[in-house]
């Protein structure tokens, strides 16, 4: 490929140059030769050049050269010289000439000259470096930058096509040499270099630009364009099929049959199968002789795509009936088998296999296809459940067939026709062996999970042990890129879990850590946590950090273990580093969800909250107080169990519970019985029947020093006072009596139902009267504060060994001395200010509930007031 236009130049540069030589010689005489002989030489050259004796002229030059080697006429004769070698197609003599010119103005003549003679001799790297030169020049006219430009282009593209099965090199040298074609193009060489400049941008897949330049050349040769057209639309095709087919569409003449094969195919890739299957008539007759089996194929294959395989399977008979060749044959019948396998009949399938096995199986065609299609029938009889059969088939595969493209597939699908089987161990042996085969296919992932699953079921079955297992997790953990952060993590659990198993801690405990702290499914994190805190108590370390780890292990959801066990061990670990509330929450969490809780535990729990509700006033104390003791009654019926619910169901005003309570258990009977069976009557309104109960009680006086007789008393004087319709009636005397009994027996160990009892009476007997209401209250504080006799010195030296009843006591009578003040006769704001600033410190958490709600009371009436 050579432009017209530069090669008109070459001629002409030819000619110049020895017009140069000639002129010189024609008017040597006006010149001083260095020699006769030199000057006899030269005029013989003239003489022969004038008379276009050129071979003679030719010999004189060059031994007047040899003769004359420092003449001054030697660059214009060298020039002349090379060009007559380049007119005789003699270039390496030309380049040999060329070289001996140092004059800088010829060898810029000679350039083009020069650059023809490489080219001709395909010297194209050395081409490309002195044309990279000339270009490097500035005084380098606009003719000759052209020029080139040209042969730059020119060489680098034909090195790239001499580098064609070097994809890289071919790109890099392409690359190179496309900004010399846009020049050339923008200077309307279309003509000239089109073609190259189209396969440029081929190598560089900016197919869109070279299909519109084989386009553009297929316009400027109007019916010569054929050619150019069918390359446009093979480049098309590249990037945009359908473009590609209509292009195809276009083509007419000597290549339009081909053209029609081609539009086929990209019909087929664009899967446009019913267009195929319609026309599939004209098809066979407008394709090339010799593709007309292939057009066939294409058919057929088209009806299996639209899910048509009868009708497949009858295109592909009629392409075997009708076969020339083997090659047109074997595909057909490979066709065959595929509509076969596809309608699930295993008669045609088996009939098609038989008659592709008369071929010439050293047809690599053939044999492939007779792979395929035992491949496809052993599918179909592993989907007939003929398990044997399809073993034998597979078997005689792989031992047949070393090397054929579906023989990962068969590998796999003997490994999992044996996981089917539940055969672990040869489910376990042929996943190793794809594996070992194949382990980049696609396939490889679902061939670890059978080999680790398969493994897993022989450790269950003691047909391998842990350490097997564990050896494939560590070699499943070491291949890249088979499975997402999730599942290695799951593997990544399954391996530690299995060396916790085999007592290998610090290798579990390293591999967890890393679970940890890494983004693995909470699932995984929990259990981590998990296992590594019975880790630490493997290690006899139950620590904080094993709590701190257990504690992690709940909140992440760990479900390795059943979650009452992982509170039953927090429970325990709590108890030991004496944190009662933690492991209160833990053991009341396992006994609330049905964990094996035992009854000493149990009884333990009500007890803790049973405290924490006397001590606290805590109402969800009180409540999982009451489930706990319901769960001991349950495994024991003893006298104080009863007792002690009785006690809860009371506090939380469930008379009718405490009730039916009592009365299932009747030979619990006893003093505290009768009290709480009259309390229960009390909260349903049952005033005779829980006072003939608390009589019962107190009817010793010695009763009132114990505590279940003081509240009994007390709970009766109450309810007769509610009672009373005035001061002079029996209920109020007998109420007035009472308190005024237990004021007088009191005991420090049973406050604050004595200070209350007092209260109660300062009420029942002030009334409206503040005056008479102060000095009772004075009274009270008296009684309560003397140490004159025995009685009243035990209760204050009680008082100073029982702390938490003291504080009860000080806080009553700071209650007291409150209540003074407000009655005091005209007390000023200041005094009320100052009362209620003393029950104001009295209106909080602590405080005794009974006092607490005379408190709160008081505030209210004061705050009203």
């Amino acid at each position: 490929m050579k432009s017209a236009a530069i090669i008109r130049g070459v001629l002409q540069r030819i000619l110049a140059i020895s017009f140069c030589v000639l002129t010189p010689l024609l008017g040597f005489a006006a010149w001083q030769a260095d020699s006769e002989a030199e000057a006899l030489s030269l005029r013989r050259i003239a003489d022969f050049w004038e008379e276009g004796e050129y071979s003679f002229a030719k010999r004189e030059m060059e031994e007047f050269l040899i003769r004359f080697p420092e003449s001054s006429f030697g660059d214009p004769l060298s020039a002349a010289l090379g060009d007559l070698h380049l007119r005789e197609g003699q270039f390496t003599e030309a380049l040999a000439d060329y070289a001996k010119i140092k004059d800088p103005s010829l060898l810029r003549i000679s350039f083009g000259n020069r650059m023809q003679c490489l080219y001709s001799l395909e010297w194209y790297a050395t081409l490309v470096d002195a044309c990279a030169a000339e270009l490097e020049r500035a005084d380098l006219a606009e003719n000759e930058r052209e020029e080139a430009t040209y042969y730059l282009a020119i060489s680098l593209y034909q090195q790239m096509v001499n580098l064609g099965a070097k994809p890289d090199g071919a790109r890099a040298l392409a690359e190179r040499a496309k900004p010399y074609f846009d020049i050339l193009m923008s200077r309307d060489h279309h003509d000239d270099i089109g073609e190259a400049f189209a396969h440029v941008c081929s190598v560089l897949k900016d197919f869109p630009k070279a299909a519109s330049i084989y386009l553009d050349l297929a316009k400027r040769r109007g019916d010569a364009g054929e050619m150019m057209l069918f390359q446009a639309a093979l480049v098309q095709a590249e990037f945009d099929k359908e473009l590609a087919a209509k292009t195809f569409a276009d083509i007419g003449g000597e290549k339009s049959r081909e053209a029609t094969f081609n539009r086929l195919v990209l019909m087929f890739d664009l899967m446009q199968f019913v267009a195929i299957v319609e026309g599939s008539d004209e098809w066979v007759t407008k394709v090339p002789d010799d593709k007309r089996g292939l057009t066939q194929l294409y058919i057929g294959k088209s009806l299996l795509a639209l899910g048509r395989p009868a009708d497949a399977h009858d295109v592909f008979s009629k392409a075997v009936e009708l076969g020339r060749t083997e090659t047109w044959i074997s595909a057909a019948l490979s066709g065959l088998i595929d509509a076969s396998f596809q309608l699930g009949n295993l008669d045609f399938l088996t009939l098609a296999i038989d008659e592709l096995a008369k071929l010439p199986k050293e047809e690599p065609f053939v044999a492939a296809e007779l792979a395929k299609g035992c491949f496809s029938r052993a599918l179909l009889l592993k989907r007939d459940q003929k398990i044997d059969a399809a073993r034998s088939e597979l078997e005689a595969l792989i031992s047949a067939n070393t090397n054929f493209p579906q023989r990962p597939q068969v590998l796999f699908e003997l490994t999992h026709l044996e996981f089917q089987e539940k055969a672990w161990a040869r489910c376990h042996a042929r996943a190793a062996q794809f594996l070992a085969e194949c382990s980049s296919s696609e396939l490889a992932s679902f061939a670890w999970r059978y080999l680790i699953s398969s493994r897993m079921e022989c450790v269950r079955q003691n047909l391998a042990s842990e350490e097997m297992l564990a050896q494939d997790l560590e070699a499943l953990l070491a291949t890249q890129d088979l499975f997402g952060s999730e599942e290695k993590a799951d593997w990544e659990f399954v391996l530690a879990k299995s060396e916790f198993d085999r007592k290998k801690y610090d290798a579990a405990s390293a591999r967890l850590q890393k679970l940890v702290g890494s983004s693995a499914p909470f699932t995984h994190r929990a259990n981590a946590h998990l296992i590594l805190a019975l880790i630490e108590k493997e290690k006899g370390k139950e620590s904080d950090l094993f709590v701190s780890l257990m504690e992690g292990a709940l909140s992440l959801g760990a479900d390795l273990m059943d979650k009452s066990e992982i509170h039953m061990l927090l429970f325990n670990a709590y108890l030991n580093a004496s944190n009662l509330d933690k492991a209160a929450d833990h053991l009341y969490w396992s006994f609330d969800h049905k964990g094996a809780v035992s009854l000493d535990h149990l009884v333990w729990l009500g007890d803790f909250y049973g405290r924490l509700w006397e001590e606290n006033g805590d109402a969800n104390a009180l409540a999982k107080a009451t489930f706990a003791i319901e769960g001991v009654l349950k495994r024991d019926s003893g006298p104080g169990h009863v007792v002690r619910l009785a006690k809860l169901y009371l506090a939380q005003h469930r008379g009718q519970d405490v009730a039916y309570l009592l009365k299932q258990y009747p030979d619990v009977a006893g003093e505290e019985w009768c009290f709480l069976l009259a309390k229960s009557h009390e909260l349903m309104g049952q005033t005779v029947e829980a006072l003939q109960l608390f009589d019962q009680v107190t009817k010793e006086p010695a009763a009132l020093r114990a505590r279940v007789g003081a509240e009994s008393a007390l709970a009766a004087a109450r309810l007769r006072l509610n009672r009373s319709r005035g001061t002079s009636d029996e209920d109020f005397v007998q109420a007035l009596n009472l308190l005024k009994d237990l004021v007088l027996q009191r005991n420090i160990a049973n406050e604050p139902v004595y200070l209350e009892a007092a209260l109660d009476y300062v009420e029942a007997q002030a009334k409206n009267d503040l005056n008479k209401k102060r000095q009772l209250l004075e009274k009270v504080k008296r009684d309560f504060e003397r140490d004159d006799d025995l009685l009243a010195r035990d209760y204050h030296e009680a008082r100073k060994q029982k702390p938490k009843v003291d504080v009860v006591y000080r806080e009553y009578m700071q209650f007291i001395d409150a209540e003074v003040l407000i009655a005091q006769k005209g007390a000023g704001v200041d005094v009320r200010v100052k009362a209620k600033k003393m029950l104001s410190e009295l209106d909080r958490e602590g405080v005794a509930p009974t006092l607490r709600t005379r408190v709160q009371h008081r505030l209210d009436e004061l705050g009203r007031s």
